[in-house]
């Protein structure tokens, strides 16, 4: 009676590592095109344009926020299986930890689009006040400065993160290989 009673316990256990491969599979396909969407600085090239693209950006924020709990749900059957002793508890955790670092990621280019769309935003009305206002160029150009400044900072950052993450890819095939 126990060996059938662990043989349907088993059964359980691979019926949920297959439902959690297929949402991590949904879940790093969603966060890989959502990537490359918030990578996109289609800004436009004057007021109206770059307001309309900062209330679009807006909307992609709230859907990206939303899908908080769908992720958090990868995670919750993953610790799942970890609690029930899954035979393959590590390839599980691994996948699990590349959908959190996907995450992680998408919310990091999200703010620095944010931040870049700020910046857009802040030259095109200091283009629209110093049409108005010419004795206003040194603040300006200031103003264009800082904002550079910032922006290539920043582009800095996603450069490093995208360099770490590939190496740390890379490290997690290499060790899924060698198992």
């Amino acid at each position: 009676m126990a060996l059938r009673e662990e043989l349907i316990r088993q059964e359980k256990l691979e019926q949920l590592a297959a439902r959690f491969n297929r949402k991590a599979s949904m879940r790093e396909t969603w966060l890989s095109e959502n990537q490359r969407l918030v990578s996109q600085d289609n800004f436009g090239f004057d007021l109206p344009a770059v307001e309309a693209a900062a209330k679009k950006h807006e909307a992609i924020e709230t859907d990206i926020f939303a899908y908080e709990e769908r992720v958090l749900a990868v995670v919750a059957v993953a610790q799942e299986l970890e609690a029930e002793n899954y035979h393959d508890i590590e390839r599980i955790n691994s996948r699990k930890e590349n959908v959190l670092r996907l995450w992680e990621y998408l919310l990091e280019l999200l703010r620095a689009r944010r931040l870049r769309l700020e910046a857009s935003l802040q030259l095109q009305q200091g283009f629209q006040v110093n049409k108005l206002q010419p004795h206003n160029a040194i603040w300006f150009i200031n103003k264009i400065l800082l904002i550079i400044n910032n922006l290539l900072f920043f582009r800095k950052c996603c450069i490093f993160w995208t360099q770490w993450r590939k190496s740390k890819c890379v490290f997690c095939q290499m060790t899924t290989e060698n198992i």
